[in-house]
């Protein structure tokens, strides 16, 4: 439909006096001419001289032709279905045909829906495709991300799932900001089942040959206050320890295992709690977790440019570990530099911490030492800038450095990490959870142009006041046979204040982690396989990876990477795709369950590499059957917080009239509205000439002057 309007810059009165006016005077110079006309052409004469004079007086009134177009908005409802193993764990038949009743109803109401099943990922669903619950994980990240990719009306959002989070952050704080409501459905039920889980093994970061540490586990019972059993520790399924276990009333136990390690490498530890007769489910009885067991303590050396705030916490971090040397190279002022031992001598470092450094004041000498000794001895370094680095000096270690100096300002702007999770999981894989790292307060970085180099890692951008950019915050880099973390920020030092629940310890965890990823020295090879984490859930897709480098530590590309993947009875070859600067990338499917070993072939040219073996297991941990209560909490606030409502399954016809008064609500048609000043416009002033011509030319036929 399309609506007409016409608007004038004065009155219209004033518009319709004129036209009369100028008829009149139409008439009035065509009373008498010469030669005489007849009545029907002085008529004609009369009429044309009127018109034209109206539309030039119309233009100079200055009027707008407006069109109005409506078009109906048939706004939809966005409908996701928790897929994930966790609702077929339990009442699998009651939770599937209440879920499925529940789509059959709205459907039969015709509404403009979309299904959308969610898991590890979100696919659209069709009306007849069946849903079998078995996706490894639940991410809710997944469903805004999918929203935020809709373009049309959303008229209402549905939620139905046990709101049982195993993969992402929290979707609390992005259900704020939608514009939408959310209703939300709960699946299951909220009493406590007869179960016991280990919810996490706590051990050091760093372990050498023949240092006894010991292991803690923490120990959930749900309902066997009182009762026995026994937990035991296996090193590569070979029994080391174990401790019986009598349940307490507050329902968790810690126990603690000794444990020395014989020699180094990779050792596949875990621990397993015997099951009690009633417990639902022993899948999540099995906690495992790989140790990388070294040979000697760890040497770090810290190069300051002068006592900061952060070097204090940092100091105090690394510290707190016996196995780590600590060696200070510390400016502390104009004259005086606080060293406690040689750093250049002959391995005298394992891993360098450099922090606001290079300083205006500092010697070439002493810079270029300290460039010359990182490139030719391949030493790892966690470098922090801070305002008084300077950058025209940094730029001579640029080589290095995960990131190219664009432009040099040392004035501070204030930020927070806009994290990229699966980056920060290959490097910190105890935190990995983006809504840890929204809670952190904000820290100071520099307002110089940064860009990341190629084969480096961004960990995270800045935000700034919420808004993400693209200047990268942390970067890393393992690129030949040198790891190195960068943060072009001060004031890190804060994150050790932040208050995110059992997360207390994030700034320490943060600087151990970082310190046992750069110093792995799998990267003095010129050959390795990895995967993208050792435990995955049964179905959960396995990426992968391998990195090829020839002698001088340049990477190769253009080689056949083939890999083994084995175990007692299960075999599979696959061949790697070219990923990135010589790296290679595959995804693959198992169904199998238990501990494979990966090796891996390079062919170059005549030459054949072989890397090292690497472990990884598939379904000893169901990470879905860790949790088994439905967080009714989640799902009650998510509603509240975007103004919609929560809903149990068993509450279906509530549902359904929920979402047809929120489609109601956005029925509304699209207005359109066009506008054309026509004092301008062509057709009107081609009129104008037109009859002008048509005057002319009949004033000629007549022989009137």
């Amino acid at each position: 439909m399309s609506e007409f309007s016409l608007s004038i810059s004065s009155g219209t009165f004033l518009l319709i006096l004129g036209i009369i006016l100028f008829a009149l005077f139409s008439i009035y110079i065509y009373k008498y001419t010469l030669p005489k006309l007849d009545r029907k052409a002085k008529i004609l004469f009369i009429l044309i001289r009127s018109l034209i004079l109206a539309f030039i007086l119309f233009l100079l009134f200055d009027p707008v032709l407006s069109i109005i177009s409506r078009t109906p908005d048939n706004p939809i409802n966005y409908v996701f279905i928790d897929n994930s193993r966790s609702i077929s764990l339990k009442d699998s038949l009651k939770r599937t045909t209440n879920i499925n009743e529940l789509l059959t109803k709205i459907n039969e109401y015709k509404l403009p829906v979309k299904f959308i099943s969610f898991g590890r990922n979100s696919k659209e669903v069709g009306k007849n495709d069946k849903l079998y619950f078995s996706e490894p994980v639940t991410n809710f990240e997944n469903i805004f991300n999918y929203l935020d990719s809709v373009k049309g009306n959303i008229a209402s959002t549905t939620i139905i799932s046990d709101g049982i989070i195993t993969e992402g952050s929290s979707p609390i704080f992005r259900s704020e900001k939608m514009n939408f409501p959310i209703i939300t459905v709960g699946v299951g039920d909220t009493s406590r089942e007869k179960d016991i889980y280990i919810s996490n093994v706590n051990y050091n970061k760093f372990i050498y040959v023949g240092s006894p540490t010991t292991i803690k586990a923490d120990i959930i019972n749900n309902g066997f206050s009182g009762k026995s059993s026994v937990a035991y520790l296996y090193e590569e399924n070979k029994l080391i320890d174990s401790k019986e276990i009598i349940f307490n009333e507050t329902s968790l136990n810690q126990i603690k295992f000794d444990y020395t390690p014989k020699n180094s490498g990779e050792k596949k530890l875990s621990v397993y709690i015997k099951n009690l007769q009633d417990e639902i489910t022993e899948k999540n009885n099995r906690y495992n977790f790989y140790l990388e067991i070294m040979k000697e303590k760890i040497r770090v050396s810290i190069i300051a440019g002068a006592p900061s705030t952060d070097l204090t916490f940092i100091l105090s971090s690394l510290s707190a570990d016996e196995n780590i040397i600590i060696n200070k190279f510390i400016n502390v002022s104009d004259n005086k530099i606080l060293e406690e031992k040689n750093l250049f001598a002959q391995d005298s470092t394992d891993l360098i911490f450099i922090i606001g450094y290079p300083i205006s004041k500092s010697k070439s000498e002493l810079d270029n030492l300290i460039n010359n000794y990182l490139i030719t001895k391949n030493k790892p370094f966690f470098w922090v800038l801070n305002s008084s680095t300077d950058l025209r000096k940094l730029k001579s270690f640029e080589k290095i450095l995960p990131v190219v100096i664009t432009s040099q300002n040392n004035s501070l702007i204030e930020v927070q990490p806009d994290v990229q999770i699966n980056n920060v999981g290959l490097i910190f894989s105890d935190l990995a959870d983006n809504a840890v790292w929204e809670k952190l307060p904000p820290i100071n970085r520099l307002n110089a142009n940064f860009s990341l180099k190629p084969e480096s890692m961004l960990i995270a951008n800045s935000k700034i006041r919420g808004i993400p950019t693209n200047t990268p915050l942390i970067a890393a880099k393992s690129f030949g046979a040198q790891r190195s973390i960068i943060i072009l920020a001060q004031d890190i030092w804060k994150w050790k204040l932040q208050l995110a629940e059992d997360k207390s310890n994030f700034f320490d965890n943060f600087i151990i982690s970082s310190s046992k990823w750069l110093i792995k020295n799998d990267k003095q090879k010129n050959f390795i396989i990895r995967t993208s984490k050792k435990n995955f859930s049964t179905g959960e897709p396995i990426e992968v990876y391998a990195e090829l480098y020839d002698q001088s530590f340049n990477p190769i590309s253009d080689a056949e990477i083939k890999i083994n993947i084995s175990k007692k009875d299960f075999e599979k070859e696959l061949i790697l795709s070219p990923f990135q600067n010589g790296i290679y990338k595959t995804t693959l499917d198992i169904l199998e369950t238990g501990d494979f070993v990966i090796n891996g072939t390079a062919a170059i040219s005549n030459t054949s590499l072989k890397s090292d073996p690497i472990k990884f297991n598939i379904g000893d941990m169901e990470i879905e059957a860790l949790e088994r209560r439905m967080n009714i909490n989640l799902l009650f606030n998510l509603a509240k917080n975007s103004g919609g409502k929560y809903f149990s399954i068993e509450e279906k016809d509530r549902i359904i009239d929920e979402i047809i008064e929120l489609q109601k609500g956005k029925n509304k048609d699209n207005v359109s509205i066009d506008e054309y000043l026509l004092w301008s416009n062509y057709w009107i002033l081609s009129i104008i000439i037109l009859l002008f011509t048509v005057e002319w030319f009949y004033r000629k036929r007549f022989g009137m002057l």
